[in-house]
Formats: structure tokens, C-alpha cells, sequence
């Protein structure tokens, strides 16, 4: 009896143990930015997206800060770029920086002639918090980003839900919740369909059986993160959205495959569009075809609005 209850204590203290590696290496928040796949298209786009972001790095902006439904301290660069009553909330990457996952779209957004909020989301940048969600919490952020908005600017404000990679995914995770009418355009550029199944890609790109490490990595989001990674996801969600969704995805994606937003355009329900940009990279869409880019936006936000 004693040898069968030290082997279950060893194979319980394994377990732990793993989990808890897997969620260091998943959820844990680091103030390391993640890189840039080491890939061609990247390398050939380094200096325009180096260039654009020394551009965005210099713009004036104002420090802003909300408070999270579990009370982080959550902050955000407002651009003011013109006196219309429209704001575009941007949402950055995984382990990323919202300069550097923005310095296309702010361009882009600049265009529009749209203001701007860059927001840190939790566990990154300047805003508190030690678990990254995968957008599971990131979206019930998104709301008092809303609100903020809402209350600063006014109730006739109309907000644009712009994400890229993660941030994208949170976008779409938002769009099933009880939006105000304010939010006229959701926005997701290489997206991912749900937390499980990034998670799973990227174990089986480190070579690893996903059926065996993803049972430990859920784990490890339950017994040190306090989230359920499998609570929401994108491809569900956006069968409730009432927003327009437009979608872009580089068709050489090499950390999200390009197929995830196919599926997800499949199930939106409101109205939707998408762009599959040929050879492009993980969020790369804007720098290998910028006119085709922007048209897009343009054309999407004028036939909605």
C-alpha cells in the first residue's frame, strides 16, 4: 500500500512540476519581446518595419490608464490624429509590444484620419498583470477600454476594434459579447482560432506530441493562471457578432496558418470580408502590400458605415 501511494505521490509531484514549466514557458508574463520568425519575408521588410516604427515611436501621445474587472492597472498611448469622433482601440500580439505590432497599422490608421489607442494588454508593456490569457481575459479588458472611451470622448463616438495575432483572436472573442452600437468595425489581422489550437501548433512545431504536452499545459493554465483556456474562443464567438469583421492573413504565415481565419470568415455572422495576402508573414500583410491593404480597410469601413 505505502509503495502504491509514493508512486502516485511521484507521478502527482511530475505532474505539477511539468505543468508548472509549461505554464512559465506559455502564460507567465516576461518583459522579453517575442522575435520575429527568422524567415525571408521578414528579413526583407526589416527596415520598413524598423523605419515605421522609429516613425510611430516619435509621434506625440498621452499616457492613459484604466482599471481591469480584477483591478489591474491597464495602460494605453492615446494619438490624437484629427477631430473626428472616431477611435480605433488597437490590441498587439503575444509576448509583443504595441509599438512594434502597430507601426503598419498606425499608418494605416493615420490615413483613416481615425485617433488612436495603442493599448499594453495585461502582462505586457507598462499594464499589470502576470498571466496571459490568450485573450480568454484580454476581452472583458477590451469592455472598459470601451467604456473608457465611451465616457472621455462621449457617447457618439464611434470605436473600431483593430487586433493583430492575439490581439486579433481578443477582437473576435469580443464580438460575442453585448457590444454598444459605438463599436461599427472589428478588425483582426492573423488571428487564431482559439487558444487550443495555437497552443497545439506550437507544441508540434517544437517537435513534441501535442496529444501528450497539451493535457499539461491546460493544467498549468488552471492550477497557476486561474483561467480556463477553453472558456472562448474566435470561431465560436463570431457566430453572435453584429459588427462587421474584416479579416487579413499573410498566406506564408509561418507562426498562425493562414487556414485559421478561413474558418473563422466561415462562421461570422455579420458582415464580413477577407484579405489572404500572398507571401506574406505572421502580420506582415500591411508591409508586403500596403495600397491593397489599406484599400481594403477603406473600402470595408465606407460599405458599413
Amino acid at each position: 500500500m505505502k509503495s502504491v501511494l509514493l508512486i502516485l505521490g511521484i507521478i502527482i509531484l511530475i505532474t505539477l512540476i511539468i505543468s508548472y514549466i509549461c505554464f512559465r514557458m506559455a502564460f507567465a508574463r516576461t518583459d522579453k519581446i517575442l522575435p520575429f520568425p527568422d524567415s525571408e519575408c521578414y528579413k526583407k521588410y526589416q527596415d520598413d518595419i524598423i523605419n515605421a516604427s522609429k516613425r510611430l515611436s516619435s509621434l506625440k501621445y498621452e499616457d492613459i490608464y484604466i482599471e481591469s474587472f480584477d483591478h489591474l492597472k491597464l495602460h494605453g498611448r492615446y494619438y490624437h490624429n484629427s477631430n473626428l469622433n472616431k477611435i480605433d482601440i488597437c490590441f498587439h500580439g503575444y509576448k509583443g509590444d504595441a509599438i512594434r505590432d502597430f507601426c503598419g497599422g498606425a499608418e494605416t490608421i493615420k490615413r483613416t484620419k481615425h485617433n488612436m489607442i495603442l493599448i499594453d494588454e495585461r502582462a505586457h508593456g507598462k499594464s499589470e498583470g502576470k498571466v496571459i490569457t490568450f485573450g480568454i481575459n484580454e476581452r472583458i479588458d477590451g469592455l472598459k477600454w470601451i467604456e473608457y472611451v465611451l465616457k472621455r470622448f462621449g457617447k457618439k463616438t464611434e470605436i473600431y476594434l483593430y487586433g493583430v495575432s492575439m490581439g486579433a483572436a481578443t477582437v473576435l472573442m469580443m464580438s460575442g459579447l453585448k457590444l454598444p452600437n459605438n463599436v461599427k468595425v472589428i478588425v483582426a489581422d492573423s488571428a487564431f482560432s482559439s487558444p487550443k489550437d495555437i497552443i497545439k501548433k506550437v507544441i508540434k512545431d517544437m517537435k513534441l506530441p501535442a496529444s501528450i504536452f497539451y493535457p499539461f499545459v491546460y493544467l498549468s493554465a488552471r492550477l497557476y493562471g486561474n483561467f480556463n483556456p477553453h472558456k472562448v474562443n474566435a470561431l465560436d464567438e463570431v457566430k453572435k457578432s453584429k459588427v462587421p469583421i474584416l479579416l487579413f492573413h499573410g498566406t506564408s504565415d509561418s507562426f498562425v496558418p493562414y487556414e485559421m481565419s478561413e474558418k473563422i470568415y466561415k462562421n461570422i455572422a455579420s458582415k464580413k470580408d477577407i484579405l489572404l495576402t500572398k507571401d506574406a508573414d505572421h502580420g506582415m500583410s500591411y508591409m508586403v502590400d500596403k495600397e491593397n491593404y489599406y484599400k481594403k480597410l477603406l473600402d470595408f469601413i465606407k460599405k458599413n458605415i
